[in-house]
């Protein structure tokens, strides 16, 4: 938990003003060993509109520092979800969730959904869209070279790679797609209070079905009123008060 990013390449996403000052500053504390000072900081430049995976990073060491699980393994995620495979941060969140007291059992998978998952916990929807442009640039390429280019071997060669160049563009926009799709309607959420009672129904008289912690990530459905009807990878479902957790 000793990393703290200050990359200069991260203030040229800044615009200038207020964000820039704040991430300044925020650093500055963290570095000074004022984690909640750091925290405020870091606070008010995503308040003004920064979104960066240093931001997000930074903050949920500050809260881990300040040992607030909870906001933790939510700035954690946040930043997941603009680089998942950088390291410092997958050790991290697994240094977190040992804090965690809910410990869910995660049904098998099927063999489609293992790879699926690898490539989503490896790259990014920004790294996909890079991926999918690169492919329709070969495949552009292989087709311009088999159609007019005339010299070998270059046309011989090109003639070997426009197919499975197109069918590996296709393939990689389907994926991209079906990604797209799955982050817009995919919604969780981190339990943000020490105990949270998970309902039958959304109505406060209703039976407690069961509790979750700080630090539970839980899947977001529906709405109504107050509560968020929510479930779990082994498949438990319920209503939870909408104050007891945080969006990622």
């Amino acid at each position: 938990m000793k990393r703290i990013l200050c990359l200069c390449l991260a203030l040229f996403g800044l615009a200038a003003g207020q964000p820039a000052d704040e991430y300044v500053q925020g650093n500055a504390a963290y570095q000074a060993g004022d984690y909640q000072k750091a925290a405020v900081h870091y606070q008010s430049a995503a308040a003004a509109g920064y979104q960066a995976f240093e931001l997000y990073y930074n903050l949920g060491n500050c809260y881990y520092k300040l040992q607030q699980i909870g906001k933790s393994l939510l700035y954690y995620e946040k930043a997941a979800r603009i680089n998942p495979t950088d390291p410092d941060l997958q050790y991290n969140l697994e240094l977190a969730r040992l804090h965690v007291v809910d410990k869910i059992i995660t049904p098998p998978e099927f063999f489609w959904q293992r790879i699926g998952g690898r490539i989503k916990s490896a790259l990014s929807l920004d790294q996909l869209a890079g991926f999918l442009l690169l492919w329709l640039v070969l495949a552009a390429l292989a087709m311009i070279g088999k159609w007019f280019v005339n010299r070998d071997p270059w046309r011989r060669l090109t003639g070997y790679l426009w197919m499975p160049l197109v069918i590996l563009t296709a393939l990689w926009a389907l994926f991209f797609i079906v990604r797209v799709n799955q982050s817009s309607h995919d919604r969780a959420a981190i339990i943000m209070e020490h105990k949270v009672s998970v309902l039958s129904a959304p109505a406060d008289n209703s039976t407690e079905v069961f509790a979750l912690h700080e630090g539970c990530k839980v899947r977001l459905e529906e709405k109504s009123g107050g509560y968020v009807r929510i479930s779990l990878p082994d498949g438990k479902v319920g209503w939870a008060p909408i104050t007891g957790l945080q969006e990622i």
